[in-house]
């Protein structure tokens, strides 16, 4: 999947310790630049993090096959602004995709075999 084009103000890196059981890829994101400013709640600000979802969910619907994917942060209001319920809450499990450590987790699986 490329955001190439997309979106060009954020900085991921995958690891070996994420991804859905074994069949996809989990990537850690971090906006950069104007789009890394944050609100009052020492998150993205929400305009922010909303365009880059969309970005993710137009490159990941572009690829062959298509992509599935969900993300996980701490911030409800992006979640609940988001459709499809592709973005998970996970302020009430810990504070892993907040304000202490700030990034969005993506899952990434492929939705057929990739030859």
């Amino acid at each position: 999947m490329t955001l190439q084009g997309k979106w060009s103000a954020f900085a991921c890196q995958t690891r070996k310790d994420t991804g859905t059981h074994g069949l996809g890829y989990g990537i850690d994101c971090t906006l950069t630049g104007s789009h890394a400013k944050l609100d009052s709640r020492g998150l993205y600000q929400p305009s922010s993090a909303l365009a880059f979802l969309k970005a993710v969910e137009e490159a990941a619907g572009q690829q062959s096959p298509p992509l599935r994917w969900t993300a996980l942060n701490n911030d409800a209001q992006v979640q609940h602004s988001f459709p499809e319920g592709r973005v998970g809450y996970q302020g009430s499990e810990g504070n892993w995709h907040g304000p202490l450590v700030l990034h969005f987790h993506i899952e990434v699986t492929p939705t057929a075999p990739v030859e």
